[in-house]
């Protein structure tokens, strides 16, 4: 089993919590744009203004709702123990003509 096949990827990821991602990405691009930072520091401002811009329409959503739209699951859910990694089957040249 490879480990791609073992993590959750953007289609399992409800509409709402993909919906909130790509703003987030979006917002962080646009602030880019806009902004033009120079240096990491600079960027990784930016990038937390993006995320706070999202965090803001989700907090908004959820008090229309009157719940909370996250969910409890997180990727670590999905991977081996750390100290499993050896034990998963290694990619080789036969697997990659299958």
């Amino acid at each position: 089993m490879k480990l791609a096949s073992m993590m959750p990827c953007k289609e399992e990821e409800d509409d709402s919590q993909l919906a909130l991602n790509m703003f987030a990405e979006s917002a962080t691009a646009e602030l880019h744009k806009e902004k033009n930072p120079q240096g990491y520091n600079a960027s990784a401002k930016l990038a937390q203004a993006g995320g706070k811009a999202a965090e803001a329409a989700r907090l908004n959503l959820e008090e229309q709702l009157g719940h909370s739209i996250i969910s409890r699951e997180k990727a670590t859910d999905y991977l081996p123990p750390v100290g499993r990694w050896d034990s998963l089957p290694a990619e080789n040249d036969e697997d990659k003509n299958e």
